[in-house]
């Protein structure tokens, strides 16, 4: 609304212009509850943004660590649930369109916003965002487990790849079935069926991070993408799982107990396709389930994808 606090994260590298951006926003609004980080460089900015969502992003299209249209993309890519208004010193209409094709709200030239036109650009990008997430949320939501659903998981997931493809970096994809699902809908009914399943989405939230990305493919799987490499290998997130499933048995007492198995494939160097990871983490996952394992196993996608 017009007057909730506002919590601006401005990634700029040029003192001098940011400083002037900050007084346009205090005078943009007398008494304004105004929230402002500063970053200098993407990577400050992107990590800033993960750590504490803000309300709007403030982003130089040039800084040290990134340059042009690939600052907006990779912004937008790593944080998906922020709008970006881009700034910048060029006056370039095409620009403009360019950057908001790559995500971006809105586009404005440092110098040539006056501070109520800033405030009120700020205001309709997160409104505008926020009711677009809104309604995108509606057809790529899973409406039992709250998670994205196979068609909102592909698609941010694509996103995620491409991005890791062009920046050469390696990431993780898990393949997750719940066992026994229909039998615990047999013996005991579908609402047991579907509190399983929405066990299992309990269980995956509080085993991995909430950077990594989450989704109900549909029935009784589930997949997570795991984007930043800090957060440990694969096989640390795969027992995390299992010791945050133990936990879920251990609680509130049910007739049944909730089993997952787990798979797979890690991406090392970007040379083969989303389709074909999620394929292999699920034949991963089918290796598990038709062992009989409490465990795991790994497919590692190749240079080339040849296996």
């Amino acid at each position: 609304m017009v007057n909730d606090p506002l919590d601006v994260l401005l990634v700029e590298d040029n003192p001098a212009d940011a400083g002037a951006i900050r007084r346009q926003l205090m005078d943009s609004q007398p008494g304004l509850s105004l929230g402002l980080r500063v970053c200098r460089t993407l990577a400050e900015g992107m990590a800033e943004a993960k750590s504490k969502l803000p309300d709007v992003v403030l982003l130089d299209l040039n800084l040290p660590d990134s340059g042009g249209l690939d600052t907006v993309k990779s912004m937008s890519e790593g944080c998906p649930d922020v709008p970006i208004v881009v700034l910048t010193g060029l006056h370039d209409d095409a620009t403009g369109l360019a950057a908001i094709n790559a995500g971006a709200e809105d586009f404005l030239v440092k110098g040539e916003v006056d501070p109520a036109r800033l405030a009120l650009i700020l205001r309709f990008s997160v409104e505008r965002h926020r009711t677009l997430a809104a309604l995108r949320g509606l057809s790529t939501r899973d409406e039992l487990t709250g998670l994205h659903n196979r068609r909102g998981f592909l698609t941010l997931a694509s996103r995620h790849f491409a991005g890791s493809r062009q920046r050469s970096t390696s990431f993780a994809l898990f393949f997750i079935d719940v066992d026994g699902l229909k039998c615990i809908n047999d013996l005991y009914g579908h609402a047991a069926g579907d509190a399983a399943i929405a066990g299992a989405a309990e269980v995956l939230r509080k085993a991995l991070s909430r950077t990594d990305l989450l989704g109900r493919l549909g029935g009784d799987e589930f997949a997570a993408l795991r984007v930043e490499p800090g957060l440990g290998p694969p096989e640390a997130a795969v027992a995390r799982i299992r010791e945050m499933a133990d936990a879920f048995n251990a609680g509130a007492p049910r007739p049944w107990k909730l089993s997952l198995s787990v798979g797979f494939a890690r991406l090392t160097d970007g040379a083969t396709t989303l389709e074909d990871m999620l394929a292999e983490a699920d034949k991963a996952m089918y290796e598990v389930k038709g062992g009989n394992q409490r465990s795991t196993h790994r497919r590692q996608i190749p240079k080339g994808g040849e296996r």
